[in-house]
């Protein structure tokens, strides 16, 4: 089987490395680098299962040269931001404040959006309480504000609601999302049976990579 997995905003192919254990030697695993630490790697043409966390999922279904015989939607949507017949969405203006604020303090936008990405279930604190994410420095580089801004224009801008195919696409979601609510995935995927997750946030494939894996491979075995 061979899948392609795509991150979300901000992060890298490193949060796919718990599901990527689980899902075993006997697939071609490919992992999409959208550039947000500096380094692209943007593969192209045909795989059985594609998986795209948050933003990730807009992204693959914007691709002219990616194709897939299934999509996984894990913590993801179709559309971001609030607008006319869509008010579940995100606020325009959050996005919009992200935007001005990134090219003089990138680490603090950053670190204030893991905030709201990652439950402090595995530390022991409490819900939604900040602290320094795993994921705040890495060994791929530093933040690439061109490349962050991009992704925030894509988040503030794209509607690709048109584009999902509810007969080849599951959906992965965490009731205790804070980035992407429960009534904006019910919104987005209304002919979809929706796999809820209640003891996550909005970072499934590291907070629940069992259950991301599980349905990576049912997926594949679907096609």
């Amino acid at each position: 089987m061979r899948v392609l997995l795509v991150h979300g905003w901000g992060y890298g192919p490193e949060i796919w490395q718990r599901v990527i254990v689980r899902l075993g030697k006997a697939h071609d695993i490919i992992c999409a680098d959208l550039g947000f630490r500096g380094h692209t790697d943007i593969p192209t043409g045909h795989f059985d299962v594609a998986v795209g966390h948050s933003l990730g999922v807009p992204w693959l279904l914007s691709q002219a040269e990616i194709s897939w015989d299934e999509l996984v939607s894990i913590n993801g949507f179709t559309r971001f931001c609030a607008g006319e017949g869509f008010p579940e969405g995100v606020p325009p203006r959050f996005v919009d404040r992200m935007m001005r604020k990134l090219p003089k303090a990138c680490d603090s936008v950053l670190q204030d959006f893991y905030a709201l990405c990652e439950t402090s279930f595995e530390t022991g604190g409490e819900f939604g309480e900040k602290q320094e994410s795993r994921f705040m420095t890495t060994a791929d580089g530093a933040p690439d504000v061109e490349r962050l801004m991009w992704g925030l224009e894509f988040l503030r801008d794209q509607d690709l609601r048109s584009r999902i195919d509810p007969a080849s696409t599951t959906v992965l979601a965490s009731r205790s999302d804070l980035v992407v609510s429960e009534a904006m995935t019910q919104h987005l995927f209304p002919d979809l049976e929706i796999n809820w997750c209640e003891e996550a946030g909005h970072l499934l494939p590291w907070q629940n990579p069992d259950l991301c894996s599980h349905h990576i491979l049912k997926a594949g075995i679907k096609r």
